[in-house]
């Protein structure tokens, strides 16, 4: 096995990992930015590379989410809303740092049905602070998505 050193660090075997997947332990900053400069701008989606839970659980998810939630339980209603979350210093999450998330509830008399996703994508990796005008891109840009849902009781 052969090893690579990155700006990252010492990633054994990114050079030989399948194109894709990159096995669902290994994602994180390297991983993401390998998925830009050596694959084809084919989306990855949280949970197939084993960060979704990571991602609903962190603090910023869980309180917007969990704010939505009671809002809504409050006063029964279909409703949209957005916020952004910020996870970038989560770790293995830093590529979906400050992501839109997308919240939409949907009642009916018994109980409440909340869909939320992301859409993001990872771009310009080389100028995250957006220094330079423009994208300087040298790699492929891709999407990062994610969906989950979770259904609620109306208390009566």
């Amino acid at each position: 096995m052969s090893a690579t050193v990155s700006a990252f660090g010492n990633n054994r075997d990114m050079d030989t990992w399948d194109n894709p997947p990159i096995p669902p332990n290994r994602w994180g900053a390297p991983a993401f930015v390998h998925h830009y400069f050596n694959d084809d701008g084919r989306e990855v989606r949280l949970a197939d590379v084993g960060l979704a839970k990571l991602f609903e659980r962190s603090d910023s998810v869980q309180n917007i989410t969990n704010q939505f939630i009671a809002d809504i339980l409050n006063n029964p209603r279909s409703a949209s809303e957005r916020a952004v979350s910020d996870v970038t210093n989560e770790p293995r999450l830093f590529a979906v740092g400050n992501s839109t998330l997308f919240m939409r509830s949907e009642c009916n008399t018994q109980e409440c049905d909340f869909n939320f996703s992301i859409r993001d994508r990872f771009a310009d990796p080389l100028d995250i602070n957006d220094t330079v005008p423009g994208e300087t891109e040298i790699g492929t840009p891709y999407e990062i998505n994610h969906d989950w849902s979770v259904a609620r009781e109306i208390s009566k």
